[in-house]
């Protein structure tokens, strides 16, 4: 038998034949993949290891601000916020090379320097241990972020007076009280409770839940606007201030005290019969280095509790050394 010819040993390399035939299959998988990526949700982008893109879908065209112009490390570095904490495309990029990145939270830059959040994932394609294409993949997650936030402030606010909740002040109070010690500082509580509310309510619940709006809205006409009113629950208020004396807390039970008197308010059922909103109010205040700081809420509750049995609309303080007015009528 004589010998073969080359182009009958190897069929796949006869030039008008199957050669031909590949490459017309090979350019259709390509097509198709492509068709496959566009109808994605996520963005997706395919670059080359110099980071020049090569590909981008129509959802990555519309989450990122791409300028083709730019020199390819310029360009994918201003996908990213250059904000501190924020990290820059190229690093994330030669992060990648070690190790694929996957869902890390970024912000991304759009058409007008605006930003928006999204989740990255960034992983390699290699042949014979090189990489020869880097593929990103990005997904919007701003509605997510936004809707999660909203969640997070419900959870944590009382719906009837906007206020924040005891929940927040649980953690906020330990938080604080951390603070306090490791500081030093000040750490100070003022407790307000609505005197005669079960009078009021008990002619009508309604009108009782308004009266409990209402006095969440006089107390924060007085306050601060970084002052954070909690209500515990019931006609039960409270404030929790950092870094703040003695008298700063007294000046501020004060205002409160006056601007609830000063409300003209009636009865439910008989508009004739003028209610007077008044409160007991317990306050307290410790230096992070007094070893009673752990009980200043109970001191405060103790506070409100004495300022009720001596008589209501008034104000108590404890521990009475840091007072120069123990009780105020």
């Amino acid at each position: 038998m004589g010998k073969r010819k080359v182009a009958d040993r190897f069929p796949d390399k006869q030039p008008n034949s199957r050669g031909s035939r590949y490459r017309v299959w090979q350019a259709s998988q390509i097509q198709l993949f492509q068709a496959i990526l566009q109808g994605m949700a996520e963005g997706v982008i395919v670059m080359t290891p110099d980071y020049r893109i090569t590909f981008a879908n129509s959802a990555a065209e519309n989450l990122v601000f791409i300028d083709q112009t730019d020199p390819p490390s310029l360009m994918i570095n201003s996908l990213f916020c250059d904000e501190q904490d924020c990290p820059c495309g190229l690093k994330l990029l030669l992060e990648a090379e070690s190790e694929p990145i996957n869902s890390k939270l970024v912000r991304l830059r759009q058409r007008g320097n605006s930003f928006i959040s999204a989740e990255i994932s960034i992983s390699s394609l290699k042949m014979d241990g090189e990489t020869v294409r880097i593929i990103v993949t990005l997904r919007d997650v701003s509605l997510e972020l936004a809707q999660k936030k909203k969640l997070e402030v419900q959870a944590l606010t009382d719906r009837l007076t906007g206020c924040f909740n005891r929940w927040w002040f649980e953690e906020e109070y330990l938080l604080s009280l951390e603070a306090a010690q490791a500081t030093p500082g000040w750490l100070g509580i003022i407790f307000i409770d609505l005197d005669n509310f079960k009078k009021f309510n008990d002619e009508s619940f309604l009108w009782g839940d308004r009266l409990i709006k209402a006095a969440a809205d006089i107390i924060r006409s007085v306050l601060r606007p970084r002052d954070k009113l909690v209500r515990l629950g019931g006609d039960e208020f409270l404030l929790l201030y950092s870094d703040i004396s003695p008298q700063g807390i007294l000046d501020i039970a004060e205002r409160i005290q006056t601007a609830l008197k000063s409300r003209d308010l009636r009865m439910p059922r008989n508009p004739d019969m003028k209610f007077l909103l008044t409160a007991s109010i317990g306050a307290s205040v410790l230096h992070g280095t007094d070893a009673r700081i752990i009980d200043l809420l109970d001191l405060a509750e103790e506070a409100k509790r004495t300022a009720k049995r001596l008589g209501k609309d008034r104000i108590v303080f404890l521990p009475e050394e840091n007072a120069s007015v123990t009780v105020i009528h």
